[in-house]
C-alpha cells in the first residue's frame, strides 16, 4: 500500500470527482482510476460503487478514506520532523534564571501560545548553576541561564547581551567608585551565580576592594538595599532600571562595558536541533 494511493483516495473523498483529483494532482484520469483499483485489490474490498458517474465511495470506502486521511497527515508530520520543519509538540520542561524570567518569560509564553499551540511548558526558575545542573541531570529539557564559561557538553544559543552597571544611592551619584567602596558596603548578588561570578571577576581585575561585603540571593532585595542607601551594587542594567526607580544612580562600570550573555542551553541528546532552534526563536 503506497502513501501516494492513500493521498489520492483522501483527495477523492474531499473533492468527489476522479477527474478533478487528476487535475489537482497532475495525474491522468486513467492513472487515478488504476491507483484506486490497485488499492481495492490490495485491501480486498470495493471502495467505490462504479454504477454511479462519477464513482461514489461505498460505506466501507468512506471509512477507509477517513483512516487514510489520518495516515497521510501522520506521514507528513514524520517527514516534517525529520526535515526539521515540525512545529513544537509535546511537553517541555524549561528553566529560567530568576533575573531573566521577569523580562523573558511572559513574552515567551505569549509567542508560544501563537506559534506552538500544540506544545506545553513546565516552567521553573532558579540560579544559573542550579538550572545548568538540572539540565545535565535530565531533570530539565533546556534552561535560560547566564553564560560565564564555555561548557563543551552543552548546546548553547545566545539570546541577548546585557550591560553590567554600578547602581549607587542617589546621594552618592557624584562619588567615584573607589570612594563608594570605602564608604559603603558592596551588596553582591550571590557570588556563585553567573552574574555574581562575572561581577566578582570584574572587581578583582579592576582592583576594587569594598570595605564591607553583603551577599544576597535576590536581585530585588539587592536593589532595595541600594534604594535605602545601605550600599552599592553591580547588576545587569535592565534589572537596575526595573527596580531602582528614581532613587538610584546608574554608573558605567568600564569602557567597554562588561556584559552578561543570556542563552538557552540543553544537552545535545535531550532535544533535537529543530526543537532547540524553535525554542530559541520563541525566546529572541
Amino acid at each position: 500500500m503506497q502513501i501516494r494511493a492513500l493521498q489520492t483516495l483522501t483527495a477523492i473523498r474531499d473533492i468527489g470527482s476522479f477527474r478533478e483529483v487528476a487535475e489537482r494532482l497532475h495525474m491522468t484520469l486513467s492513472a487515478v482510476s488504476m491507483q484506486m483499483k490497485t488499492l481495492e485489490a490490495e485491501l480486498g474490498v470495493p471502495l467505490f460503487d462504479r454504477t454511479f458517474r462519477p464513482p461514489k465511495l461505498t460505506p466501507q470506502g468512506v471509512l477507509v478514506a477517513d483512516h487514510a486521511a489520518d495516515m497521510v497527515r501522520h506521514h507528513a508530520e514524520v517527514l516534517a520532523l525529520c526535515s526539521g520543519e515540525a512545529p513544537l509538540t509535546g511537553i517541555y520542561r524549561i528553566g529560567f534564571v530568576g533575573t531573566a524570567s521577569v523580562r523573558l518569560l511572559p513574552a515567551f509564553l505569549a509567542r508560544a501560545g501563537r506559534q506552538a499551540p500544540e506544545a506545553q511548558f513546565r516552567i521553573e526558575t532558579g540560579l544559573s548553576e542550579t538550572l545548568a545542573r538540572r539540565v545535565r541531570q535530565g531533570d530539565l529539557d533546556a534552561a535560560v541561564v547566564t553564560q560565564v564559561d564555555a561548557d563543551a557538553d552543552m548546546r548553547f544559543a545566545p539570546l541577548r547581551t546585557e550591560e553590567l552597571v554600578f547602581a549607587l544611592p542617589i546621594s552618592f551619584a557624584d562619588w567615584t567608585i573607589e570612594a563608594c567602596a570605602q564608604a559603603l558596603a558592596f551588596i553582591q548578588f550571590t557570588p556563585n551565580t553567573g552574574i555574581g561570578r562575572l561581577v566578582a571577576r570584574f572587581l578583582r581585575d579592576a582592583g576594587v576592594q569594598p570595605r564591607d561585603l553583603l551577599v544576597l540571593d535576590g536581585v530585588e532585595p539587592v536593589m532595595e538595599c541600594v534604594v535605602s542607601g545601605l550600599g552599592f551594587t553591580a547588576l545587569p542594567k535592565p534589572d537596575v532600571l526595573r527596580y531602582g526607580r528614581s532613587t538610584v544612580a546608574v554608573r558605567p562600570m568600564a569602557d567597554p562595558a562588561p556584559t552578561r550573555t543570556l542563552g538557552l542551553i540543553s544537552r545535545p541528546d535531550s532535544l533535537g536541533q529543530p526543537a532547540f532552534a524553535d525554542l530559541a526563536r520563541l525566546l529572541y
